[in-house]
């Protein structure tokens, strides 16, 4: 596995996201505290910053920390529906599993539709 991953259906669906609202604009990969576990990895339009590692895929560029990357590689984001509806999942070595459903918690992210 590389050290980032993005699935093909979370690309299709990201990329889709970008052209309704930011195009050409990064997306950041962060880990913050609080939301549905103790630490959610969230997904947000932003600007490249000093220690940010750059990963193109597609027509995308995605941005993450330096220091959270050394901490968490492997990373892998997908795109799946459910059962109780389609999710982000991002999975890493932080031997946790960060899911997002859109419920407007704490997560930061900004691809509920």
């Amino acid at each position: 596995m590389k050290d980032f991953e993005v699935g093909e259906d979370a690309n299709c669906f990201l990329v889709e996201i970008a052209e309704k609202r930011r195009k050409d604009c990064p997306i950041r990969l962060e880990l913050s505290p609080g939301a549905c576990s103790w630490l959610s990895f969230g997904l947000s339009f932003d600007e490249k910053k000093k220690n940010d590692v750059e990963f193109r895929n597609g027509d995308l560029t995605f941005l993450i920390d330096r220091t959270l990357l050394k901490e968490t590689k492997p990373i892998r984001i997908d795109y799946a529906p459910g059962t109780t509806g389609a999710k982000f999942s991002i999975v890493s070595n932080l031997n946790s599993t960060a899911t997002c459903w859109g419920c407007s918690t704490d997560c930061k992210n900004n691809f509920t539709n």
